[in-house]
């Protein structure tokens, strides 16, 4: 009866193994500061998220154009700290521009379904100010 118990915890475990998410997120954030402009608004696109990505809306609020690249970060928040995703991503050196008084779209996308809680992108954009990290949050239930 012991080996059988023994037996049954150890499939258990192996099973909440393989069910665990591999998405991680130990690497404290980089961006001590997050700006806000009213130049460029960066938010998530209503019902845009899905198990493995979302939908930014980058908007300019000027009569100017702007420009920035592909490149952008995904963070967890645990408790008051943010925490970057662990996995490198690369992206092109390209770089779209932003016309004045228009909204573009933006896709992010990850691999596994992410654990429930807070998250934020952070994207460099380029202001008036030189390069300018914005951020979204959305929250995974």
């Amino acid at each position: 009866m012991k080996k059988c118990a023994a037996l049954a915890a150890g499939i258990l475990f192996l099973i909440s193994l393989v069910g665990c998410n591999s998405q991680k997120f130990t690497n404290k954030t980089v961006f001590n500061e997050i700006s806000s402009t009213k130049e460029i608004s960066l938010s998530v696109k209503e019902q845009s998220l899905t198990d493995t990505g979302l939908i930014l809306l980058i908007e300019n609020h000027t009569n100017k154009e702007y420009s920035y690249g592909m490149e952008y970060t995904i963070e967890q928040k645990r408790g008051d700290k943010w925490y970057s995703f662990d996995e490198e991503k690369i992206v092109e050196s390209l770089a779209a521009l932003l016309k004045p008084n228009e909204t573009n779209e933006f896709s992010v996308t990850w691999k596994e379904k992410l654990p429930p809680g807070t998250y934020r992108v952070v994207k460099p954009v380029n202001t008036s100010k030189g390069n300018e990290n914005l951020a979204a949050e959305f929250t995974v239930q």
